[in-house]
């Protein structure tokens, strides 16, 4: 198996064609090469790649480097992207729980449950830029 990981890190991700880059994302998400994939992710956009993938991708990333993360507005782009997609965890919401400042129309959703985790994440967001504004810390 250690080969297939070096085989992994030799490879460059613009030499390879865009629906081979998709699988070998999603290897190195299944082998835990999080950081490798991530910088694959970065380099060449998400584009093909399973939102399942991704989702797992930036979950175990948050899930692992939480207390140094800060935030990547590319992450966050990335993040809205899969929450629109109806994908998401734990992990990936309270990022976006403490990053995400945009449109309230991104927290529109089918399941009740979901509306109302969002729109409170919203909301919290909301009142943060608020109370921010009315010190003239902006």
């Amino acid at each position: 198996m250690w080969e297939l990981d070096e085989y992994l890190l030799s490879l460059n991700p613009e030499q390879i064609a865009e629906d081979d880059r998709k699988e070998v994302v999603r290897i190195m998400v299944l082998r835990g090469m999080y950081k490798e994939a991530y910088e694959w992710v970065r380099c060449t956009g998400p584009y093909r790649i399973d939102v399942k993938t991704l989702v797992r991708l930036f979950s175990r990333l948050l899930a692992q480097h939480e207390a140094e993360m800060e935030e990547d507005a590319f992450m966050t782009g990335i993040l809205q992207y899969v929450v629109k997609k109806r994908k998401y965890d734990e992990q990936i919401l309270k990022y976006l729980n403490r990053y995400y400042n945009g449109s309230k129309s991104f927290c529109r959703c089918s399941s009740p449950i979901r509306v109302i985790f969002l729109r409170s994440i919203c909301c919290r967001i909301r009142r943060f830029w608020n109370i921010v504004r009315s010190r003239g810390d902006v």
